[in-house]
């Protein structure tokens, strides 16, 4: 890791990477910021992350983010079979650089109903409300979805985000239907989904 004055953690299921995937990720790190792509290994909140192959999770994610600037991957989870949770990827890195400023990356939709206590963050997370009063969170806002200050962790600052489209959820719903998808993946990503029968991918592979 680059001695860079702070680490963006930006985590998630990229169960497969997109388009919208990459955009957020490449307008997230500025100056100094040092961004780690972290995909999340399999918890039962989250069945579909097994459908494919760890291997191929961690394949998927390197070519959906290839090339992007001041981006690392961490594959602590893929590699060892286990899934972390953000307490304790926080304590991870804060051992790891005890000097770094540490964030994490989390959409809009997580932080809703934060000033209720309600947000996603704090009713299902684990160790939620801790997570939520302790850990530093830069809350991506889209054009269309900004979530009111209120709602924001106590240590939160913002990060725009072109407008974008695309769900992991609706990439795998498409291919498991036979319906066009490349508009939403990169080519590479594309290939490799169609060469190993990805998703339920039935179609022969493409050239």
């Amino acid at each position: 890791m680059p001695s860079h004055s702070a680490i963006i953690l930006f985590g998630g299921s990229f169960n497969p990477p997109g388009i919208h995937h990459r955009t957020i990720a490449g307008n997230i790190p500025q100056d100094g910021e040092q961004l780690v792509i972290v995909p999340g290994g399999y918890y039962k909140q989250k069945a579909c992350w097994s459908d494919v192959s760890p291997p191929d999770r961690k394949k998927l994610v390197e070519l959906g983010f290839a090339g992007l600037e001041n981006t690392e991957f961490d594959f602590y989870d893929l590699d060892r079979g286990v899934y972390t949770p953000t307490w304790e990827l926080q304590q991870r890195y804060a051992k790891q650089y005890p000097h770094a400023d540490i964030w994490h990356a989390v959409g809009p939709d997580l932080v809703v109903g934060g000033a209720m206590g309600k947000s996603e963050i704090q009713r299902l997370w684990h160790r939620g409300p801790e997570v939520w009063d302790r850990l530093q969170f830069l809350v991506l806002s889209l054009p269309d979805f900004t979530p009111p200050d209120g709602d924001l962790p106590p240590h939160a600052r913002r990060r725009n985000i072109p407008i974008l489209r695309g769900r992991s959820t609706e990439i795998r719903e498409r291919i498991a239907r036979g319906e066009p998808f490349g508009h939403l993946v990169l080519p590479e990503v594309y290939r490799y989904i169609a060469e190993h029968r990805l998703y339920g991918y039935q179609h022969l592979p493409v050239a």
